[in-house]
């Protein structure tokens, strides 16, 4: 009964809950993802757009670099004056040169974020402007590397990227250089000829504060990479850090930015965009926790929601269960009581309710008053019905009942068990047979003799101790009674009887009669089976006249020592 009704609970709750709460829980997830996925399309936007304005203002200002470079590359003078390969020039005029290309360049030092303008010519002449005069130290291994990488770049203006600026004298270590070969055309050949090296030095310093004034909304981190892998901006460099590195190697490795990017166990949403003219690139990264931040609000509403249906689904559930289940419950254990017997008829369940459940009660309690009026009768069947059958179970004894003029034979379920029968599984004849079949071969004739002599009247009841073969396939020993019951004219006309297991009072006699006769320690015969052998002999020869035996007694001394120790 209450797995019944715990069975009817748990199914409305699953209902309620499939009405109720699965679709609070499917909207939730819905709204989750959607504005998961909203929130990540709107980032990839912003970050597109974000990284395309850096984009057009780098150009924008690296360009008036490059228009600079143009400039300076254009004036006649300046070619003429660094053309000094075959030319051996005297003091003075290495001087004048140098002056007049120094007050050339000084034109040019208006940019912003410009760092200093040097030219290396093929001759060894080194011209200068910028932020010091003092040019005593020239990094010439960097000088070499930078030159050799723009004689590579088929570039106009190859920028290098973040190097350590030619002149250690320089307040700054490490510029952005972009570099432009001088050339002019030999007359004679119509071949290029190379004359110098311009270098223009750039303030990183001046990249980041020109872009760190670009809003790039809260948490959006924006990092500018050179071809090497080397950072030249970065809004939040300590959180950024070596990410920016992992992520260019993403770039080397695979030609493209993974959409996500797990570091440090936190994910990071990446967007990238080469700037093909320098080689470099420009990534934003957006930690997932910042973009999704909106959503958590969702998440935790869609939680609170769904923890509030289920308080809800509960207090439905237990009022159905008070007001529906619960006087069905008393329904039902009511007539599980009525068929147990254990039921007082007198007893009344509430009415709680007019509805349909109100009337179930009601028809319940009418019920047990019609119940009450048969119950009289019921118990005297009862009890009669419980005698019999308490006789019938409380004995250890086999009962069987024989219609002798139907030849039909009633088995009681104690004869089964003494043979390890089940009549519910194994086949039972209902006929005589089925006992005088299971009987002993040595014992059947005595057991129809004795049976004969009662049916005829010669005994006052039928007793037998016979063996019946267990279903084991053993002999069990058996005690068998049985009374005859007659009609007017003195016949037989039904026997009934029992069966009693005396298996093991057998096998206790047959034990007491070998430890009577035989010696506990060796099996041997003792002294007593010697006295009742030789008594048999004895009375054997009386009734023979002319026997003759004799006895011979052998009396060894100590012999009891010998036989009690070993």
């Amino acid at each position: 009964m209450l797995s019944l009704s715990r069975k009817i609970i748990v199914r409305y709750t699953l209902f309620l809950v499939f009405i109720a709460i699965v679709p609070l829980l499917f909207i939730g997830i819905i709204s989750y993802t959607t504005s998961s996925h909203t929130l990540q399309e709107t980032e990839s936007r912003f970050s597109q757009a974000l990284l395309r304005h850096h984009q057009e203002l780098l150009t924008l200002q690296l360009g008036q670099v490059e228009n600079l470079i143009a400039n300076i590359s254009g004036v006649e003078t300046i070619t003429r004056a660094i053309d000094d390969r075959n030319v051996k020039a005297d003091t003075y005029t290495s001087l004048a040169t140098q002056a007049q290309i120094g007050y050339i360049l000084n034109g040019y030092l208006h940019l912003e974020g410009l760092v200093s303008i040097d030219i290396f010519t093929q001759g060894g002449a080194h011209y200068h402007v910028g932020d010091t005069l003092d040019v005593s130290e020239i990094r010439e291994d960097t000088k070499a590397a930078i030159e050799a990488q723009a004689l590579a770049s088929e570039q106009q203006v190859y920028w290098a990227g973040v190097v350590p600026n030619v002149n250690q004298a320089s307040s700054h270590d490490v510029v952005l250089t972009a570099v432009h070969l001088l050339t002019t055309t030999d007359r004679r050949t119509l071949k290029k000829r190379p004359l110098a090296t311009l270098m223009v030095n750039y303030s990183i310093d001046y990249i980041n504060q020109y872009l760190s004034e670009i809003d790039s909304g809260s948490g959006v981190n924006v990092v500018l990479l050179d071809q090497h892998g080397n950072t030249i901006f970065s809004k939040d460099p300590e959180n950024t850090g070596r990410l920016s590195e992992e992520i260019f190697k993403q770039l080397i490795k695979n030609d493209s930015v993974p959409e996500m990017v797990t570091w440090n166990e936190e994910l990071f949403l990446i967007h990238n965009k080469p700037l093909e003219n320098f080689g470099w690139q420009l990534v934003s990264i957006t930690p997932e926790n910042v973009l999704f931040r909106g959503v958590k609000t969702i998440r935790e509403v869609t939680l609170w929601v769904l923890l509030i249906g289920f308080l809800v689904v509960g207090l439905a559930a237990w009022i159905f269960s008070r007001n529906i289940v619960q006087p069905i419950r008393d329904v039902i254990g009511g007539f599980q009581k009525i068929h147990n017997g254990v039921l007082d008829s007198a007893s009344r369940l509430p009415v709680r309710s007019n509805d349909e459940i109100g009337e179930l009660v009601k028809w319940y309690n009418s019920f047990l008053d019609n119940l009450a009026l048969n119950k009289a009768s019921a118990d005297a069947l009862r009890i009669s019905e419980e005698r019999y059958a308490l006789v019938v179970n409380a004995t250890h004894e086999g009962l069987w009942d024989w219609n002798l003029e139907s030849n039909k034979m009633y088995f009681s379920p104690r004869f089964f068990s003494l043979l390890g029968l089940n009549p519910q599984e194994d086949r039972i004849r209902n006929v005589p047979e089925e006992w005088f079949d299971r009987i002993h071969a040595e014992d059947q004739s005595l057991v129809k003799q004795e049976v004969d002599r009662h049916l005829a009247g010669h005994t006052q009841h039928f007793q037998c101790e016979h063996r019946l073969l267990h279903e084991d396939g053993t002999y069990h020993w058996v005690l068998s009674h049985g009374l005859a019951v007659r009609d007017n004219t003195d016949k037989a006309v039904r026997m009934a009887g029992s069966h009693s297991d005396i298996t093991d009072r057998k096998e206790a006699e047959r034990k007491l009669l070998h430890f009577a006769y035989h010696d506990d320690l060796t099996g041997l015969k003792n002294r007593a089976w010697f006295v009742s052998y030789l008594l048999k002999i004895l009375h054997g020869r009386r009734c023979k006249e002319g026997s003759v035996f004799a006895v011979l007694f052998l009396d060894l001394d100590q012999f009891k020592i010998v036989n009690d120790t070993l």
